[in-house]
């Protein structure tokens, strides 16, 4: 069988880990899911890192409640799809 080749890119990529950025809006975590599990089935990765706001960092600054936070990715990846996503994810939150 040949191998499979999928055009996947990351936000940063090294030694089977895959890094996604994700500040502008929680819908766009669900396509980084997609990505992970594509690049794990596939054997490209073998570890998912999300890096994203806090909540306490979108109250400080009044921004809009629709930005993904550390909390909601958490409670989407430990609760709905943590039967879906077989790769481990790691969250880190930023705030200042």
């Amino acid at each position: 069988m040949d191998k499979i080749r999928i055009p996947l890119k990351h936000d940063l990529y090294r030694e089977r880990i895959a890094i996604e950025v994700e500040t502008s809006h929680i819908v766009h975590t669900y396509k980084d899911y997609l990505k992970f599990i594509a690049s794990y089935n596939i054997g490209k990765i073998d570890l998912g890192i999300i890096i994203t706001w806090t909540k306490q960092h979108i109250t400080k600054h009044n921004l809009d409640p629709s930005k993904p936070t550390l909390e909601k990715i958490r409670k989407d990846l430990e609760n709905v799809l943590k039967t879906i996503i077989p790769v481990p994810i790691l969250i880190i939150g930023m705030e200042d």
